[in-house]
């Protein structure tokens, strides 16, 4: 799109874009163990491969960018039912800039703070409540606040493979309960359940 250098990925009904800013100078896209960039960056740390396309299998995708003009860049992912839509979420995200992006996710994180202070009854200062929230919500729809999946992950997923539908990356009511329950014990509310 526009002559940006952007990854498109397919699966089913969704299709992604990721990109960089600045652009990738080069890029690859190749099967996970075969042709992916870990393989190739193996001998000789550069990259020499530039595969445009690989269907049907665990890809991974491999980037490089350009540092000569300074070590700081941002890389960005956008969603869509379609290529055009996807690339649009993504360059709609990298037209607002970092620091507004920024803004939105630290305060988001700081509602992080425990309503609950743990910390005069355990040994570690309530470190653990702490990260043991911040990793619940890291499962939270950024979108729709108090939508969770049980996880981001598919447990043995260097065994299972795409065929593979079930998993932890799904919604699970019973996980769903408990990251609830979990939640509520730290103090912390949704707007939608306070109304």
């Amino acid at each position: 799109m526009d002559g940006r250098k952007l990854f498109d990925v397919q699966r089913e009904d969704i299709d992604m874009s990721f990109g960089c800013t600045p652009d990738f100078t080069r890029r690859s896209i190749g099967y996970v163990g075969f042709s992916d960039g870990w393989q190739d960056l193996m001998d000789n740390f550069k990259m020499d491969w530039e595969f445009g396309r690989a269907e049907d299998g665990n890809i991974a995708l491999t980037g490089e960018i350009d540092l000569s003009k300074g070590m700081e860049f941002t890389l960005g992912v956008g969603f869509g039912h379609t290529p055009h839509s996807a690339s649009a979420h993504l360059l709609q995200s990298f037209a607002s800039p970092f620091s507004e992006q920024r803004g939105k996710y630290v305060s988001q994180w700081q509602r992080t703070r425990a309503a609950v202070d743990l910390s005069p009854h355990t040994q570690d200062g309530g470190s653990l409540l702490r990260l043991s929230q911040c990793l619940l919500l890291a499962h939270e729809d950024k979108t729709f606040q108090g939508a969770f999946v049980a996880s981001l992950s598919i447990p043995w997923g260097e065994t299972k493979d795409d065929q593979d539908r079930g998993g932890y990356h799904r919604v699970w009511t019973r996980d769903m309960v408990q990251t609830a329950t979990a939640l509520l014990a730290c103090g912390q509310k949704s707007r939608r359940c306070e109304r």
